[in-house]
């Protein structure tokens, strides 16, 4: 009888590359270890996937192993995927620091250059190091060598001095073979220089004929704003920057940060990316105000997706009114997500596109305050979720622990694991927000502020993408509320926690067994990827003189990716990979990033 031994090695490497594709994990531990055939095979797709990490210690190592790939004609052959990564300390102009000059810059691409006009086919890269601008030698080599490649730059950056004429910006705003891009343009405020970031950014995306994705972020450190002189002159600076052929319709999907939901926000983009076209779009970290929801239905004809963070409304303005209006009127969504929606939108309203919805995310963030909580969704309201939303394929929402020790919190919290466990036998993925207990430690540095009733306190706004801060009065009286609940009203019946985070082994147990409970029934097929966010892990740092419980978080929170074990003798089994933290924190010793239970 034939069977997948029996195939042709060239059969079996197009079947590889599939896999290699879908879990690369598999392709380089699995495939190698079947048989003497699948060996052979697999060694033509093991260099599909090359990744060269840029820094300023490590840099003369990275280019020897670059020459060293170059005497390789097996993976001079068979590399399709280049990921570039790194950091070279490269300081911003605004801060007047020197910068390498642009030979030793180019001199530094050379052995990659090489490296691309050799290799025989590339078709995706990826370059992620935000403190260089792309470099013109390595664009022309890609453009020359391999024009199908995709080319994706999450790390935009550019010089400050230079201005329009710059011909790498020229080249990379007109290239055909940028797919995504993504930049940001923080400004401090006390330089005297003109920002042109937003405009050359802006160039690109309204010039680039196959660009899909744009990202942009932006905000401004210090207190005073620009000075109406500096206004006058970035916007004639940024004048020469505007040679568009008009919006781009090319792209599909945007996203925005530090912008406000506005109908100015929607008009000013539309002027480089046509609107009718786009089917993704995301805005956080900025009011929302009621001319988006009016005229955002007429604007986002196609939209499909949708991303706000709902952290600036106040809940008794006309805003819920016209959110809930909004979702009513707008295109059938296909992915609906709502950062600090509880009081805001009802469900209700987000049921209305449940026939059509595949991917839901509800978040609220967590609560800073000692004896505060953040609203959670109900067991019912789950339910009605899984029976409102058939075709639902990827959900996130809010869990927070009513017991410091996590077998006792998977009783308590029973009846919700339940109806996710219903639900996760037709999910492909479930991604839940865990309470670090950030109100730890807050609450001492509260008593301590009231009562030194001198330095200076900062509290991160409203918003798990928010980095505006309250200061001065507003925050003491945040954190004198908050001492004064501590000192005189008892611990909510209601609310147990919050609790000291457990060790990142204690996590990876905790999110291990909460996969067995939603995912691990061993009749169950698919994806079944459970997400854990242990704390806020999209909050961003922002400047400013920082509350100190912001550091305790960005040191403990944790990111848990939980999956199937992929081995068909471990059918009920999950092995759980960690982002975040510092290793050598006292608590946590663990150095892999795997812990198989």
């Amino acid at each position: 009888m034939a069977n997948i031994s029996s195939l042709g090695t060239e059969i079996l490497i197009e079947i590889f590359q599939y896999v290699d594709d879908e879990s690369p994990r598999t392709t380089k531990r699995s495939l190698l270890l079947v048989n003497k055939h699948f060996y052979a095979a697999t060694q033509l797709v093991a260099h599909r996937r090359k990744t060269i990490c840029y820094t300023d210690n490590t840099l003369k190592e990275t280019n020897k192993r670059i020459q060293t790939w170059l005497q390789d004609p097996l993976l001079l052959r068979n590399v399709r995927h280049l990921t570039l990564t790194g950091y070279m300390y490269r300081p911003d102009r605004l801060s007047g620091d020197p910068i390498p000059s642009s030979s030793d810059l180019t001199s530094m691409w050379v052995p990659l250059v090489e490296l691309v006009t050799k290799a025989a086919r590339l078709t995706k890269v990826s370059f992620d190091i935000a403190t260089v601008k792309f470099p013109l030698p390595l664009l022309q080599a890609l453009q020359t060598y391999h024009a199908q490649v995709k080319l994706y730059i999450w790390g935009y950056h550019r010089e400050e001095e230079l201005d329009h004429t710059d011909p790498a910006e020229q080249a990379l705003a007109i290239s055909p073979i940028l797919r995504g891009i993504k930049g940001s343009a923080w400004v401090d405020q006390r330089s005297p220089k003109i920002d042109l970031r937003t405009a050359a950014f802006q160039r690109i995306v309204a010039n680039a004929p196959n660009l899909e994705l744009a990202s942009f972020s932006k905000g401004r450190t210090g207190c005073m704003p620009p000075s109406k002189d500096q206004v006058r002159k970035r916007e004639a600076a940024a004048k020469f920057f505007l040679d568009s052929r008009g919006p781009n319709t090319s792209i599909r999907k945007l996203v925005l940060d530090g912008f406000d939901i506005s109908k100015q926000t929607l008009v000013k983009w539309g002027t480089h990316v046509s609107l009718p076209h786009l089917e993704d779009l995301k805005i956080s970290r900025g009011t929302p105000d009621r001319t988006y929801f009016e005229a955002a239905p007429a604007l986002l004809t196609n939209l499909k997706h949708l991303s706000l963070n709902l952290s600036g409304v106040i809940t008794h303005s006309e805003i819920p009114r016209l959110l809930e209006g909004y979702l009513a009127t707008c295109a059938p969504l296909e992915t609906l997500s709502l950062w600090s929606w509880m009081g805001v939108v009802s469900i209700d309203a987000i049921l209305k596109h449940g026939t059509t919805l595949k991917k839901l995310e509800l978040h609220e963030r967590e609560a800073s305050i000692f004896n505060d909580r953040r609203r959670l969704l109900s067991v019912e309201d789950v339910r009605r979720i899984g029976k409102g939303c058939p075709h639902l394929e990827d959900l996130t929402l809010d869990l927070d622990r009513e017991d410091a020790d996590w077998r006792k919190d998977l009783d308590y919290q029973k009846d919700i694991l339940e109806e996710l466990a219903q639900l996760g036998k037709r999910l492909r993925r479930i991604q839940i927000y865990l309470d670090l207990g950030i109100a730890m430690a807050s609450r001492g540095r509260a008593l301590a502020a009231v009562q030194a009733q001198s330095s200076q306190i900062t509290m991160p706004g409203a918003g798990i993408h928010d980095s505006e801060r309250t200061t001065d009065h507003t925050a003491l009286c945040l954190l004198s509320a908050a001492a004064a609940n501590v000192a005189t009203e008892p611990v909510s019946r209601d609310y147990r926690g919050p609790f000291k985070p457990p060790s990142t082994a204690e996590m990876c147990k905790h999110g291990q067994q909460l996969w067995k409970t939603i995912f691990g029934k061993p009749t169950q097929f698919g994806p079944r990827e459970l997400d854990i966010k242990w704390g806020e892990w999209e909050r961003k740092q922002g400047s400013g003189h920082l509350a100190s419980w912001v550091f305790w978080e960005q040191r403990r929170k944790r990111y848990l990716r939980v999956r199937p074990a992929g081995r068909d003798d471990r059918p009920g089994e999950a092995i759980v990979h960690v982002e975040g933290g510092c290793r050598q924190q006292d608590d946590d010793d663990d150095k892999a990033d795997n812990y198989p239970y």
